[in-house]
């Protein structure tokens, strides 16, 4: 069944049925147990040697015995990870039908990485007036794919994109039912942005949540409610440690086997076994071996992800492949220079963040400018690893906010622009309130302001003379009118002006999540779907 075109009504015809998911299944510390996982090399770099030799995830333990299983658990689909794709698949199944659908996760409660989800088409964007063609939809894909040397799965990415507004309408009709408003969120637009996104991320908001962007939380909430009451299960505080695969390794995966209270508990799924869980996030190894550039990040930003691959490891020790290109996609960014929190959805620290790009004076730790600032947060990641300690300052005065207002921070969605849009006033006053803040909890980064060059310098370790240099040398680019050194466009030059305050954050980079994981399982059963 290779290059079948699935539908959310379709995908479960088959009697034999794997189907590959992405999303993270919760909180977990590793492929087997802590003490089989051999970090040994973990704080090194990928050398040569390490590229060749095994590395403990590549070993599968030995099969658990039937004599250790304290209970068997009948289903028919079982479904691996309580995330979004894991509970997308097993309401999609209720939906179609099916009576019988448990989910497990070793995490204690569902887990939504990201805030948006990214659809074409859906009722949303057809109301705000944007609808694309499948001409437009190709050119998108296209553009992305160029920038991954076209190594995406193209025929992945079009049957997605042609199904996304179905699907999004699909969830919408939960979410809203549930007493949600589901909007699209503000893309970068102007014109002369090379960053600029296409418009179709879609955020919830209501019952509390102000703004878009932070809301697949509570869809995940309205899932998990509809999926109890449509009669599924979710077991969560289960670790799955095993795939069964029949003859020996060589016929269909009929099985899982999880420890439940300290008890191994098998379940057999009578239709398959759906494994939505991909991230590799807090593996070290697996890092290094599938995406070293994301592991060297992890060694000085945070990998935000608790996910630690479990999922990818069974799947390679029944005989699944793992994908071909490589390294695997990584989620890497800057902080977005709004720190908010997540309880109150409050602001707690705010940065020079403009159109999703950072106007200010970025510089490292020798005080020396090294990018175009007028760069998308996530763009500037690369540039921002080749730095010392990956670190970075970005600076900025007042005269900023004026030049920029009306200032549009975080959350904003088309179906009310007046959400977080701020005067020039109103961002100095913000930037002033949040002077001194270290964002929430493990944000890796500092906000504050400081009435001196001098008092800067020395609060954050850097040469002074150096630092002096690099702003008068900015300044002077800016009066020029043109950037002979990075190219940044001329309506982001403004200047740094000679008397403070001086704004000021310090900042490394993020890897929010790790995705990667097995394309296809053995091709002696039916597969659908693609991880």
């Amino acid at each position: 069944m290779k290059g079948t075109t699935v539908s959310r009504r379709s995908f479960l015809t088959g009697a034999s049925v794997v189907a590959l998911g992405a999303a993270a299944s919760g909180m977990v510390t590793g492929c087997g147990s802590q003490s089989n996982i051999q970090t040994s090399d973990s704080t090194e770099t990928l050398s040569e040697t390490s590229k060749t030799s095994t590395w403990s995830f590549e070993v599968a333990p030995p099969p658990i015995a039937d004599e250790d299983i304290s209970e068997v658990r009948e289903t028919s689909i079982l479904v691996i990870g309580a995330g979004p794709s894991g509970f997308a698949s097993a309401l999609s199944a209720l939906d179609a039908g099916e009576k019988d659908v448990i989910i497990v996760s070793k995490a204690s409660s569902f887990n939504a990485l990201g805030g948006s989800i990214h659809a074409v088409n859906s009722k949303q964007c057809k109301e705000i007036g944007y609808e694309c063609d499948v001409e437009t939809i190709s050119h998108d894909i296209r553009e992305e794919l160029k920038l991954m040397s076209n190594a995406g799965d193209t025929a992945k990415w079009m049957r997605a994109a042609l199904a996304s507004g179905e699907m999004m309408d699909w969830l919408s009709s939960y979410t809203e039912a549930a007493g949600f408003q589901t909007v699209i969120e503000v893309a970068p637009n102007e014109p002369d942005n090379v960053y600029k996104g296409p418009i179709g991320t879609h955020g919830f908001i209501g019952n509390g949540i102000p703004m878009a962007g932070v809301g697949v939380g509570a869809a995940l909430g309205v899932m998990e409610d509809a999926i109890k009451e449509k009669g599924g299960q979710i077991h969560y505080d289960t670790t799955v440690e095993q795939l069964v695969r029949e003859n020996n390794n060589t016929g269909r995966v009929t099985a899982a086997i999880a420890k439940v209270d300290g008890k191994y508990v098998k379940y057999v799924a009578s239709k398959g076994i759906i494994l939505a869980t991909g991230c590799i996030t807090q593996n070290p190894e697996m890092l290094q071996k599938f995406a070293p550039e994301a592991y060297e990040v992890t060694q000085y930003g945070i990998p935000q992800s608790p996910n630690s691959g479990e999922g990818t490891c069974m799947a390679f020790w029944v005989g699944a492949a793992p994908q071909k290109n490589w390294p695997w996609a990584a989620a890497l960014y800057t902080p977005l220079f709004y720190a908010v929190d997540p309880n109150t959805f409050d602001f707690v620290s705010t940065g020079p963040t403009y159109q999703n790009t950072m106007p200010g004076l970025a510089v490292n730790k020798a005080g020396i400018r090294f990018m175009n600032e007028d760069i998308s947060c996530c763009m500037a990641v690369s540039p921002l690893t080749k730095q010392p300690d990956m670190t970075a300052f970005t600076i900025w005065t007042k005269n900023f906010a004026t030049a920029l207002e009306p200032w549009c921070l975080f959350g904003q969605y088309y179906q009310d622009l007046s959400v977080n849009q701020y005067t020039g006033e109103e961002m100095i006053a913000k930037w002033d309130q949040y002077a001194g803040s270290e964002g929430v909890g493990e944000t890796p980064l500092e906000c504050n302001r400081f009435d001196t060059i001098e008092e800067l310098a020395e609060h954050f370790e850097l040469p002074l003379e150096e630092l002096t240099k690099t702003i008068t040398t900015y300044n002077e680019k800016c009066a020029q009118g043109y950037d002979d050194e990075f190219g940044k466009r001329p309506g982001r030059l403004i200047p740094i002006e000679e008397e403070g305050p001086y704004y000021v954050m310090k900042y490394t980079p993020a890897l929010m999540s790790m995705f990667g994981g097995p394309p296809e399982f053995p091709t002696s059963y039916d597969v659908v779907g693609r991880s």
